[in-house]
């Protein structure tokens, strides 16, 4: 299934990293060396479609409780046509940021579908605010 209507969405996607001295740091071990990356964050466009929660729907309600949000625009679901990446513990990555009407969020759940040529990707993301935000 394409996402025929998907729009060109700019997300920030985060670079592995590790910690070293007791701090986070962007980068990659290269024949046993950590090895800093450029820059921590780094922009990607990919093609998707952005939905709000539907308190109306079942399931938009189960998520709600499952992430412990009061209000239906503390998450948002999104379907693309290109990867989206979540918290990797084994990989060292944090979730992508998808930018919806002036609101960070972070996701939190993927589900690859290829079954349905092409393949998709959907996603359930959670706002990132002041309480939320990595340090």
């Amino acid at each position: 299934m394409l996402v025929n209507f998907a729009e060109t969405i700019t997300i920030t996607r985060h670079n592995p990293g590790d910690y070293v001295d007791g701090e986070w740091a962007a980068g990659a071990y290269v024949a046993g060396e950590f090895e800093p990356a450029e820059a921590e964050t780094f922009e990607v466009e990919i093609s998707g479609h952005i939905q709000p929660i539907n308190i109306k729907k079942q399931g938009d309600l189960q998520l709600m409780q499952l992430f412990g949000v009061q209000h239906p625009q503390g998450l948002i679901r999104i379907l693309s046509n290109d990867e989206l990446w979540i918290v990797d513990k084994e990989a060292k990555t944090r979730g992508d940021i998808i930018p919806h009407d002036g609101r960070n969020y972070e996701l939190q759940i993927v589900s690859k579908h290829p079954k349905f040529p092409p393949t998709h990707w959907a996603g359930v993301a959670l706002l990132v605010d002041e309480k939320t935000a990595y340090p």
